[in-house]
This record gives C-alpha cells, structure tokens and sequence, in this order.
C-alpha cells in the first residue's frame, strides 16, 4: 500500500458556498481515510506561469484508490455543484 495525496488549488469565488461543500466533503474525505483537517498553504509568490491560486490543500490518504474513492461518493458528487459555484480555477490532483 503505498501513500499518496490529493492537491487542491484554486481561488474562493462565494464564502457561503464553499462553507456548505466543506460541510459535506470533510467527512467524505475522512470515511476514505483522509488525515484531516488538511494542511493549508496560502501561495506567496508566482514565480512562473499566468496565475497563482490563493490557497493550496494537500490532503493524505491511505493509498491512491482511496483517494480516487472519495470523489466517487455519492455524497461528495452531490455537493459538486457548491464546490464548482464556490471556486474558481479550481484544480485537483492525485499525487504519489
């Protein structure tokens, strides 16, 4: 079993929105094994490239099928929409 990590970057567009996906997305992440809360980064400098995001998230699973998982779940593809209309450039990966 080898570990791996989801990156998440993007900028927050609607407070109130990404407050309801968190609500539901934590605990998604959590029954697949995420380590939680997820260790945040505020990006400080852009030094190559068009845009830097605001934030960046790596959250730690277990192995990469959990990982995978977890954006499978039913509760978590219903609060797509909160997270999509609460994020902007919104990006995530499956690091190993």
């Amino acid at each position: 079993m080898s570990e791996c990590a989801v990156i998440v970057s993007g900028k927050i567009n609607n407070q109130q929105k990404v407050d309801a996906y968190k609500k539901v997305a934590g605990p998604v992440m959590a029954k697949y094994g995420a380590t939680m809360p997820p260790q945040a980064y505020k990006v400080s400098d852009l030094v190559a490239g068009h845009a830097a995001p605001s934030f960046m998230l790596k959250i730690e699973f277990p192995d990469r099928e959990k990982a995978v998982a977890a954006f499978d779940d039913p509760d978590y593809i219903a609060v797509i929409n909160e997270r999509d209309e609460g994020f902007g450039d919104l990006s995530i990966f499956v690091i190993e």
